[in-house]
């Protein structure tokens, strides 16, 4: 179903570029200064449009239709965004999982002792697991399980298990584990 709007994006941008080097080629063709301008400068092919409008006319309606493809496509994804966006709403899953994320990240500040909201910074026993910084996030699950949760916050990632936080600050590799018991 993805395919449709994506297919439709590429076939008018096909189009569209066609129509445009179709218009550039009848430039060159009625005066080679009308080709270089309408390559080299803003707006030039717009003014040769004008001036030979029953030699570029052609040119220029492929390049509607490319455009009309281009917009259908564009208005089809969206739409189809938008249905996806709809089902998950009213089937609650999308609430569920906000809901689960704040309740998830306030539990963890509150076992910490600190008040939801706050940076959590609790110290870490004497032996930190080290082996984890630097790691990236995708190779913790084959180390330590799959997290209870996650919290992404701009490029912060945060991922909650048994009796520690994970975070990685840029998101791809671990920066820094809190444990929280």
């Amino acid at each position: 179903m993805i395919a449709i709007p994506i297919i439709l994006l590429g076939f008018g941008w096909l189009v569209l570029m066609v129509g445009q080097i179709w218009l550039i080629v009848v430039a060159f063709r009625t005066r080679v200064m009308w080709g270089f301008l309408s390559l080299l400068v803003p707006f030039a092919s717009l003014i040769f449009l004008i001036l030979y409008w029953s030699d570029a006319k052609q040119a220029f309606l492929t390049q509607v239709a490319g455009m009309t493809f281009v917009v259908l496509g564009a208005v089809v994804g969206m739409q189809m965004g938008m249905n996806v966006l709809d089902r998950m709403a009213s089937d609650g899953s999308l609430q569920a999982q906000m809901e689960r994320a704040m309740a998830e990240a306030a539990a963890s500040a509150e076992l910490a002792g600190q008040p939801a909201g706050e940076t959590v910074a609790v110290a870490a026993p004497e032996n930190p697991d080290a082996r984890l910084v630097g790691l990236p996030v995708g190779d913790l699950r084959e180390l330590i399980g799959t997290p209870r949760g996650r919290l992404k916050t701009g490029r912060r990632l945060t991922l909650f298990y048994e009796g520690m936080e994970v975070i990685a600050d840029d998101g791809e590799r671990v920066s820094r584990v809190v444990y929280t018991e």
